[in-house]
This record gives structure tokens, sequence and C-alpha cells, in this order.
């Protein structure tokens, strides 16, 4: 698993394209969201719920750091040439967001299985843009 964090003054994003047929149908509209910390997760071949509660808590760490409540999970399987399966990393990708607001962080989603145009925005802080790998 990995995740590339990015402490953002905006992101923008807008669904284009389903990549994979079962993709979940989503509103092709521009969603914007403002001091967020983005979270571009790539789960890999190996990855289990284990591995995702472990990045849990390496993502709690960086955003307690600079002080972040809202987290943005942005599929992102550019991090990695050995995906999981789309199934299994769709379900660890929402276990990932359901024990993050366990802990009372405000999570949100991009769209799964879908190309997406991107605008961003990342603040410049020596913190801003982190990679977790486990």
């Amino acid at each position: 698993m990995k995740v590339l964090l990015s402490h953002c003054d905006f992101i923008e994003f807008k669904p284009t394209r389903k990549e994979l047929k079962d993709a979940e149908d989503v509103e092709i509209k521009l969603s914007r969201y403002e001091e967020i910390l983005v979270a571009f997760t790539c789960i890999e071949k190996d990855d289990n719920e284990e591995k995702t509660l472990k990045m849990v808590k390496e993502i709690e760490n960086v955003a307690n750091r600079i002080g972040v409540k809202r987290i943005l999970i942005y599929p992102f399987a550019h991090l990695s040439n050995n995906l999981a399966n789309p199934n299994e990393a769709k379900k660890l990708i929402n276990i990932l967001g359901e024990e993050l607001k366990k802990i009372n962080f405000e999570v949100y989603f991009a769209p799964f299985g879908w190309s997406k145009e991107l605008h961003i925005k990342i603040k410049g802080h020596p913190l801003a843009e982190n990679l977790r790998t486990l």
C-alpha cells in the first residue's frame, strides 16, 4: 500500500470517464475541497486489512502534525505497477476511510475506477508532501 499525502490549499477534480465497467455511477461535476490533506492511495496485490489499519495510523500522525481534520481519499493507481484487483482495492479504500472517520476525521472520497481532471495547489511547507509505503 502506498499513500502520497499532500497538504493542500485546494483540490478540484471532475470525473471524465469510467475506467472500470463496474465503477459506481457518479455525477459528472467539478468537486472542490479546501484546506485538506489529500491521500493519493494505491492498493497493491499483497495489501490487506492489517496493512490498511497501519496506514490509518500513518495518515493520522501526519494529519495531526500539520493540524488538519479533513481528508480526501483519492484512488491513485499510478503509484505502483503491482496493483490489487479492483474489488479488493475498493474494499480496502473504504475501510481506510471508515477507520479515519472513527477517529474524528472528516473524510471524502474521489470516485474509484474513473479518470478525472485534476487541479491542485499544495502548500509549501516541509510536511506538505509525504509518501508512506507499507
